[in-house]
Protein backbone atom coordinates (compact mmCIF):
# COMPACT_ATOMS: atom_id res chain seq x y z
CA UNK A 1 0.00 0.00 0.00
CA UNK A 2 1.18 3.57 -0.63
CA UNK A 3 2.03 5.66 2.46
CA UNK A 4 -0.74 8.17 1.76
CA UNK A 5 -3.80 8.78 -0.38
CA UNK A 6 -4.53 11.43 -2.97
CA UNK A 7 -7.28 14.02 -2.77
CA UNK A 8 -8.26 16.19 -5.73
CA UNK A 9 -7.36 19.86 -5.26
CA UNK A 10 -10.18 21.80 -3.63
CA UNK A 11 -12.20 18.75 -2.54
CA UNK A 12 -10.65 17.91 0.83
CA UNK A 13 -11.04 19.32 4.31
CA UNK A 14 -9.35 18.30 7.57
CA UNK A 15 -10.43 19.68 10.92
CA UNK A 16 -8.07 22.58 11.61
CA UNK A 17 -8.42 22.43 15.41
CA UNK A 18 -7.67 18.70 15.68
CA UNK A 19 -11.18 18.00 16.94
CA UNK A 20 -12.69 16.33 13.89
CA UNK A 21 -11.04 12.95 14.31
CA UNK A 22 -11.60 10.16 16.74
CA UNK A 23 -8.23 11.18 18.14
CA UNK A 24 -6.89 14.40 16.66
CA UNK A 25 -7.75 15.47 13.13
CA UNK A 26 -10.16 13.67 10.85
CA UNK A 27 -10.97 14.01 7.15
CA UNK A 28 -14.33 15.24 5.91
CA UNK A 29 -16.14 13.27 3.22
CA UNK A 30 -18.63 15.58 1.57
CA UNK A 31 -20.58 12.83 -0.21
CA UNK A 32 -19.00 13.79 -3.53
CA UNK A 33 -15.24 13.68 -2.81
CA UNK A 34 -12.86 10.79 -2.25
CA UNK A 35 -9.39 9.71 -1.20
CA UNK A 36 -7.56 7.56 -3.74
CA UNK A 37 -4.81 5.08 -2.87
CA UNK A 38 -2.91 3.77 -5.92
CA UNK A 39 -2.25 0.06 -5.29
CA UNK A 40 0.85 -1.32 -7.02
CA UNK A 41 1.48 -4.94 -7.92
CA UNK A 42 2.21 -6.91 -4.76
CA UNK A 43 5.49 -8.84 -4.29
CA UNK A 44 3.57 -12.00 -3.36
CA UNK A 45 0.32 -13.76 -4.14
CA UNK A 46 -2.34 -11.56 -2.51
CA UNK A 47 -4.66 -14.55 -2.05
CA UNK A 48 -2.04 -16.27 0.06
CA UNK A 49 -2.23 -13.71 2.87
CA UNK A 50 -4.78 -12.64 5.43
CA UNK A 51 -5.91 -9.02 5.08
CA UNK A 52 -7.32 -6.52 7.53
CA UNK A 53 -8.98 -3.25 6.45
CA UNK A 54 -10.33 -0.78 9.02
CA UNK A 55 -11.74 2.73 9.24
CA UNK A 56 -13.44 5.01 11.75
CA UNK A 57 -16.51 6.72 10.32
CA UNK A 58 -18.92 9.29 11.74
CA UNK A 59 -21.63 9.52 9.07
CA UNK A 60 -23.98 12.49 8.86
CA UNK A 61 -27.15 11.01 7.44
CA UNK A 62 -29.95 12.94 5.77
CA UNK A 63 -31.70 9.86 4.33
CA UNK A 64 -31.38 6.69 6.40
CA UNK A 65 -32.55 4.58 3.45
CA UNK A 66 -29.85 5.78 1.03
CA UNK A 67 -26.89 3.54 0.19
CA UNK A 68 -23.60 5.44 0.02
CA UNK A 69 -20.18 4.18 -1.06
CA UNK A 70 -17.63 3.96 1.74
CA UNK A 71 -14.84 1.81 0.29
CA UNK A 72 -14.26 0.61 -3.26
CA UNK A 73 -11.45 -1.87 -3.87
CA UNK A 74 -9.38 -2.19 -7.05
CA UNK A 75 -11.28 -5.35 -8.03
CA UNK A 76 -14.53 -3.32 -8.15
CA UNK A 77 -16.04 -4.78 -4.98
CA UNK A 78 -16.73 -2.58 -2.01
CA UNK A 79 -18.65 -1.50 1.08
CA UNK A 80 -21.79 0.61 1.10
CA UNK A 81 -23.22 2.19 4.22
CA UNK A 82 -27.02 2.19 4.15
CA UNK A 83 -27.89 5.18 6.26
CA UNK A 84 -26.77 4.23 9.74
CA UNK A 85 -28.60 0.93 9.92
CA UNK A 86 -26.80 -1.51 7.59
CA UNK A 87 -23.57 -2.27 5.77
CA UNK A 88 -23.64 -3.97 2.36
CA UNK A 89 -20.94 -5.88 0.50
CA UNK A 90 -21.05 -5.40 -3.27
CA UNK A 91 -19.20 -7.40 -5.90
CA UNK A 92 -17.40 -6.09 -8.96
CA UNK A 93 -20.66 -5.75 -10.86
CA UNK A 94 -22.19 -3.58 -8.14
CA UNK A 95 -24.59 -6.28 -6.95
CA UNK A 96 -25.16 -6.65 -3.20
CA UNK A 97 -23.91 -10.08 -2.12
CA UNK A 98 -24.31 -9.63 1.63
CA UNK A 99 -25.91 -7.11 3.98
CA UNK A 100 -25.33 -6.73 7.71
CA UNK A 101 -27.86 -5.01 9.97
CA UNK A 102 -26.03 -2.73 12.40
CA UNK A 103 -27.09 -1.96 15.98
CA UNK A 104 -28.94 1.29 16.53
CA UNK A 105 -26.57 4.25 16.31
CA UNK A 106 -27.19 7.89 17.23
CA UNK A 107 -29.31 9.61 14.60
CA UNK A 108 -27.07 12.64 14.19
CA UNK A 109 -23.47 11.74 14.95
CA UNK A 110 -21.15 9.31 16.64
CA UNK A 111 -18.05 7.32 15.71
CA UNK A 112 -18.20 3.69 14.70
CA UNK A 113 -15.21 1.51 13.84
CA UNK A 114 -15.66 -0.88 10.92
CA UNK A 115 -13.10 -3.53 10.06
CA UNK A 116 -12.89 -6.42 7.61
CA UNK A 117 -10.69 -9.39 8.53
CA UNK A 118 -10.22 -11.69 5.55
CA UNK A 119 -8.77 -15.19 5.53
CA UNK A 120 -6.40 -16.13 2.71
CA UNK A 121 -8.35 -16.27 -0.54
CA UNK A 122 -10.59 -13.29 0.38
CA UNK A 123 -13.74 -15.37 0.49
CA UNK A 124 -14.12 -15.73 4.28
CA UNK A 125 -14.84 -12.24 5.62
CA UNK A 126 -15.36 -11.30 9.27
CA UNK A 127 -16.83 -7.89 10.03
CA UNK A 128 -15.66 -6.35 13.28
CA UNK A 129 -17.83 -3.61 14.75
CA UNK A 130 -16.14 -1.34 17.30
CA UNK A 131 -13.32 -3.82 17.64
CA UNK A 132 -15.29 -7.04 18.19
CA UNK A 133 -16.33 -9.74 15.70
CA UNK A 134 -19.91 -9.11 14.64
CA UNK A 135 -20.61 -11.01 11.41
CA UNK A 136 -19.05 -13.83 9.39
CA UNK A 137 -19.67 -14.31 5.68
CA UNK A 138 -18.34 -16.72 3.07
CA UNK A 139 -18.53 -15.41 -0.48
CA UNK A 140 -18.79 -17.59 -3.56
CA UNK A 141 -16.01 -15.51 -5.13
CA UNK A 142 -13.16 -13.39 -3.71
CA UNK A 143 -14.07 -9.91 -2.47
CA UNK A 144 -12.14 -6.79 -1.46
CA UNK A 145 -8.95 -7.76 -3.28
CA UNK A 146 -5.98 -5.42 -3.49
CA UNK A 147 -5.20 -6.11 -7.12
CA UNK A 148 -3.21 -3.42 -8.96
CA UNK A 149 -5.44 -0.38 -9.37
CA UNK A 150 -7.00 2.17 -7.03
CA UNK A 151 -8.48 1.78 -3.57
CA UNK A 152 -11.06 4.52 -2.98
CA UNK A 153 -12.46 5.90 0.27
CA UNK A 154 -15.64 7.86 -0.44
CA UNK A 155 -17.29 8.36 -3.80
CA UNK A 156 -15.98 6.03 -6.47
CA UNK A 157 -16.21 7.24 -10.08
CA UNK A 158 -18.73 4.51 -10.90
CA UNK A 159 -20.67 4.57 -7.62
CA UNK A 160 -24.37 5.28 -7.97
CA UNK A 161 -25.84 7.51 -5.29
CA UNK A 162 -22.56 9.13 -4.25
CA UNK A 163 -20.43 8.47 -1.22
CA UNK A 164 -20.69 8.65 2.53
CA UNK A 165 -21.02 12.13 4.02
CA UNK A 166 -19.27 12.54 7.35
CA UNK A 167 -15.93 12.28 9.11
CA UNK A 168 -13.45 9.46 8.63
CA UNK A 169 -10.24 8.71 10.50
CA UNK A 170 -7.44 6.18 10.95
CA UNK A 171 -7.94 4.22 7.73
CA UNK A 172 -5.53 1.29 7.53
CA UNK A 173 -4.79 -1.83 5.51
CA UNK A 174 -2.69 -4.66 6.98
CA UNK A 175 -1.45 -7.85 5.37
CA UNK A 176 -2.21 -10.01 8.40
CA UNK A 177 -5.10 -10.78 10.72
CA UNK A 178 -4.81 -9.25 14.21
CA UNK A 179 -5.77 -11.26 17.26
CA UNK A 180 -8.85 -10.27 19.26
CA UNK A 181 -7.04 -7.84 21.56
CA UNK A 182 -5.08 -6.12 18.79
CA UNK A 183 -8.25 -5.80 16.72
CA UNK A 184 -9.88 -4.09 19.69
CA UNK A 185 -6.79 -1.87 20.06
CA UNK A 186 -7.21 -0.76 16.43
CA UNK A 187 -10.70 0.37 17.46
CA UNK A 188 -9.17 2.44 20.29
CA UNK A 189 -10.26 -0.07 22.93
CA UNK A 190 -9.10 -3.00 25.02
CA UNK A 191 -10.81 -6.33 25.69
CA UNK A 192 -12.50 -7.03 29.00
CA UNK A 193 -14.21 -10.09 30.40
CA UNK A 194 -17.55 -9.26 31.98
CA UNK A 195 -18.42 -10.26 35.53
CA UNK A 196 -21.35 -7.96 36.32
CA UNK A 197 -21.49 -4.72 34.35
CA UNK A 198 -24.99 -4.06 32.99
CA UNK A 199 -23.94 -1.37 30.49
CA UNK A 200 -21.21 -3.39 28.83
CA UNK A 201 -23.23 -6.57 29.23
CA UNK A 202 -25.86 -4.99 26.98
CA UNK A 203 -23.13 -4.17 24.45
CA UNK A 204 -21.83 -7.76 24.59
CA UNK A 205 -25.30 -9.12 23.81
CA UNK A 206 -25.21 -7.44 20.39
CA UNK A 207 -22.46 -9.80 19.30
CA UNK A 208 -22.87 -13.48 18.30
CA UNK A 209 -22.02 -16.33 20.65
CA UNK A 210 -19.23 -17.58 18.37
CA UNK A 211 -17.39 -14.27 18.77
CA UNK A 212 -17.31 -14.64 22.57
CA UNK A 213 -16.37 -18.31 22.25
CA UNK A 214 -13.41 -17.33 20.06
CA UNK A 215 -12.01 -15.08 22.79
CA UNK A 216 -12.51 -17.83 25.38
CA UNK A 217 -10.67 -20.29 23.14
CA UNK A 218 -7.69 -17.91 22.89
CA UNK A 219 -7.60 -17.51 26.66
CA UNK A 220 -7.99 -21.21 27.33
CA UNK A 221 -5.11 -22.00 24.96
CA UNK A 222 -2.87 -20.00 27.27
CA UNK A 223 -4.29 -21.60 30.41
CA UNK A 224 -6.04 -18.39 31.43
CA UNK A 225 -9.36 -17.62 33.07
CA UNK A 226 -12.34 -17.40 30.70
CA UNK A 227 -15.60 -15.48 30.96
CA UNK A 228 -19.13 -15.99 29.68
CA UNK A 229 -18.95 -12.81 27.58
CA UNK A 230 -16.56 -10.06 26.54
CA UNK A 231 -16.57 -6.53 25.21
CA UNK A 232 -14.16 -4.22 23.45
CA UNK A 233 -14.17 -1.48 26.08
CA UNK A 234 -13.85 1.91 24.34
CA UNK A 235 -14.77 5.55 24.81
CA UNK A 236 -14.86 7.63 21.63
CA UNK A 237 -15.84 10.76 23.52
CA UNK A 238 -12.39 11.18 25.08
CA UNK A 239 -8.82 10.68 23.89
CA UNK A 240 -6.91 7.67 25.24
CA UNK A 241 -9.69 6.82 27.70
CA UNK A 242 -9.77 3.03 27.28
CA UNK A 243 -6.86 1.02 28.70
CA UNK A 244 -6.62 -1.98 31.04
CA UNK A 245 -6.31 0.00 34.28
CA UNK A 246 -9.47 1.94 33.37
CA UNK A 247 -11.60 -1.18 32.87
CA UNK A 248 -15.08 -0.46 34.23
CA UNK A 249 -16.39 -2.01 37.43
CA UNK A 250 -17.77 -5.48 36.83
CA UNK A 251 -15.16 -6.29 34.19
CA UNK A 252 -11.63 -7.70 34.05
CA UNK A 253 -8.94 -6.75 31.53
CA UNK A 254 -7.78 -9.76 29.49
CA UNK A 255 -4.99 -8.05 27.54
CA UNK A 256 -2.14 -9.62 29.50
CA UNK A 257 -3.89 -12.99 29.58
CA UNK A 258 -4.06 -13.01 25.77
CA UNK A 259 -0.70 -11.48 24.93
CA UNK A 260 1.50 -12.63 27.80
CA UNK A 261 -0.01 -15.75 29.39
CA UNK A 262 3.42 -16.97 30.53
CA UNK A 263 3.83 -13.77 32.61
CA UNK A 264 3.83 -11.61 34.55
CA UNK A 265 7.42 -10.48 34.95
CA UNK A 266 8.74 -10.78 38.51
CA UNK A 267 11.43 -8.79 40.25
CA UNK A 268 14.18 -11.13 41.43
CA UNK A 269 13.31 -13.88 38.94
CA UNK A 270 14.26 -14.70 35.35
CA UNK A 271 12.08 -13.71 32.44
CA UNK A 272 9.71 -16.50 31.37
CA UNK A 273 10.04 -18.40 28.11
CA UNK A 274 8.18 -16.49 25.36
CA UNK A 275 9.60 -18.44 22.43
CA UNK A 276 6.19 -20.01 21.72
CA UNK A 277 4.05 -16.94 22.37
CA UNK A 278 1.91 -16.36 19.23
CA UNK A 279 1.68 -12.60 19.82
CA UNK A 280 5.45 -12.23 20.16
CA UNK A 281 6.04 -14.40 17.10
CA UNK A 282 4.09 -12.03 14.86
CA UNK A 283 7.22 -9.81 14.89
CA UNK A 284 10.00 -12.10 16.11
CA UNK A 285 10.60 -14.16 13.01
CA UNK A 286 13.80 -15.64 11.59
CA UNK A 287 15.77 -13.01 9.72
CA UNK A 288 13.98 -10.00 11.20
CA UNK A 289 16.57 -7.21 11.76
CA UNK A 290 15.29 -6.26 15.22
CA UNK A 291 13.22 -9.25 16.21
CA UNK A 292 15.45 -12.26 16.72
CA UNK A 293 14.03 -15.38 18.33
CA UNK A 294 16.82 -15.24 20.93
CA UNK A 295 15.07 -12.23 22.45
CA UNK A 296 12.23 -14.55 23.52
CA UNK A 297 14.22 -17.45 24.92
CA UNK A 298 14.69 -17.96 28.68
CA UNK A 299 17.94 -17.14 30.48
CA UNK A 300 17.74 -18.80 33.87
CA UNK A 301 20.94 -17.16 35.15
CA UNK A 302 19.74 -13.55 34.69
CA UNK A 303 16.99 -11.90 36.74
CA UNK A 304 14.47 -9.69 34.96
CA UNK A 305 15.82 -6.45 36.43
CA UNK A 306 19.32 -7.29 35.15
CA UNK A 307 18.22 -8.60 31.76
CA UNK A 308 19.06 -6.15 28.96
CA UNK A 309 16.05 -7.40 26.99
CA UNK A 310 12.93 -5.27 27.48
CA UNK A 311 9.43 -5.66 26.12
CA UNK A 312 8.10 -2.68 24.11
CA UNK A 313 5.63 -1.78 26.87
CA UNK A 314 8.25 -1.75 29.64
CA UNK A 315 9.75 1.53 30.86
CA UNK A 316 13.46 2.22 30.63
CA UNK A 317 15.27 0.10 33.25
CA UNK A 318 16.86 3.00 35.12
CA UNK A 319 16.05 6.62 35.90
CA UNK A 320 18.26 9.47 37.07
CA UNK A 321 17.92 12.62 39.14
CA UNK A 322 15.66 13.43 42.07
CA UNK A 323 12.86 10.90 42.51
CA UNK A 324 9.85 12.04 44.55
CA UNK A 325 8.14 9.85 47.12
CA UNK A 326 5.41 7.61 45.73
CA UNK A 327 6.47 8.54 42.19
CA UNK A 328 5.08 5.25 40.86
CA UNK A 329 1.62 4.32 42.12
CA UNK A 330 1.02 0.72 43.23
CA UNK A 331 -0.11 -1.46 40.36
CA UNK A 332 1.15 -4.91 39.46
CA UNK A 333 4.19 -4.03 41.58
CA UNK A 334 4.43 -2.35 44.99
CA UNK A 335 4.94 1.20 43.71
CA UNK A 336 7.38 3.62 45.24
CA UNK A 337 9.76 4.83 46.42
CA UNK A 338 8.35 5.29 49.92
CA UNK A 339 10.45 8.41 50.46
CA UNK A 340 12.06 10.98 48.20
CA UNK A 341 15.47 9.87 46.98
CA UNK A 342 18.26 10.76 44.60
CA UNK A 343 19.32 8.21 42.00
CA UNK A 344 22.95 7.04 42.11
CA UNK A 345 25.27 7.82 39.19
CA UNK A 346 24.34 4.52 37.51
CA UNK A 347 20.65 5.32 37.85
CA UNK A 348 17.91 3.79 40.00
CA UNK A 349 16.21 0.58 38.90
CA UNK A 350 12.49 1.04 38.30
CA UNK A 351 11.63 -2.67 38.13
CA UNK A 352 11.62 -2.95 41.93
CA UNK A 353 8.63 -0.56 41.96
CA UNK A 354 6.73 -1.72 38.86
CA UNK A 355 7.17 -5.50 38.84
CA UNK A 356 5.53 -8.07 41.09
CA UNK A 357 7.81 -9.68 43.63
CA UNK A 358 8.10 -13.36 44.50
Amino acid sequence: MPPHGRVAVGTGRAESNALGGVNGRGFWLSGTNRVEYPVPAQPRNIRGASWYVAIFVDPRVDDDSAARALLTFPDGSGLRLEGRHALSYVDGSGAVVHSVALPAMPASRGWVHLALAMAPGNREVTLLLDGFAFDAFTSSAPLFELTPGTLVVGTAPSAAGGGVRGWIDDFKVLAHRPDAEVACNHAAGTLVGLTGNAEWGAVAERYPAWAHEGVSAALAAGGQRTFASYACFHDYGRDHAAYPAAAPAGSVSVRRAIHFPEGPLHFGAARPDSSRNPFCLTCHVPGAPAGSLAALEPRADVNTEDDRRRQPSQPMPRVNGNIPAHWIAPGTGPGGPDAATTAPDAGAQVDRWVLAGD
